[in-house]
């Protein structure tokens, strides 16, 4: 039982510190053009240089059928897929009278978001 109200209690303190956006991208045969890179739906693309990882979110489900000349059907799909953002929030805290933030590094996310404290 002490351990489990440990467990909470160190639970109670964690701080999230991140973002969450939603883009919209083309989507190319049911799959998320984020980039020039084809993403399929499901799948994530790490943006190193940002520290995020980019949900695709497109619909891998055909909207229509299109019947060409020959005879042949083709899928449409929709234009747009959307596309989750989620990264590092941007965390500052004051430590001895300076203004220190957590730097980001290159591996990635969410491991890019422990990088090493740095202040001014």
């Amino acid at each position: 039982m002490t351990y489990l109200i440990l467990l909470f209690l160190m639970s109670v303190f964690v701080v999230v510190n991140s973002y969450v956006a939603t883009i919209n991208v083309p989507n190319v045969n049911g799959k998320c053009d984020i980039k020039g890179v084809l993403v399929k739906s499901g799948d994530t693309y790490y943006e190193q240089d940002d520290c995020e990882a980019w949900k695709c979110l497109a619909s891998s489900a055909p909207t229509g059928y299109n019947v060409l000349d020959d005879g042949t059907v083709q899928p449409v799909y929709s234009k747009k897929a959307q596309v989750q953002i989620v990264g590092c929030g941007v965390g500052k805290i004051e430590k001895n009278g300076k203004l220190c933030k957590i730097e980001k590094t290159t591996v990635i996310y969410p491991d890019c978001c422990n990088g090493p404290e740095v202040c001014d």
